[in-house]
């Protein structure tokens, strides 16, 4: 995971509940490959949020170290 991120699992995120999440910031949507990223962006935008970005490429693409990843 992203340090300092909130993981919701794409088959939990219809029914979150919103107030959850940080709305004074982007929500920036991703998984291991982008699709799923996609989803919740969409899932997220049809339950009102506007402010929501897909990481293109998904955690691959991120390039700053993950939570759990090995140092080497």
């Amino acid at each position: 995971h992203i340090p300092g991120s909130v993981h919701v699992p794409l088959g939990s995120l219809r029914g979150y509940p919103l107030e959850e999440l940080p709305r004074e910031r982007i929500l920036v949507c991703t998984c291991k490959g982008g699709l799923r990223g996609y989803e919740a962006a969409l899932i997220l935008r049809a339950r009102g949020l506007q402010q929501v970005a897909v990481l293109q490429g998904g955690l691959g693409a991120w390039p700053f170290g993950l939570e759990g990843e090995a140092a080497g």
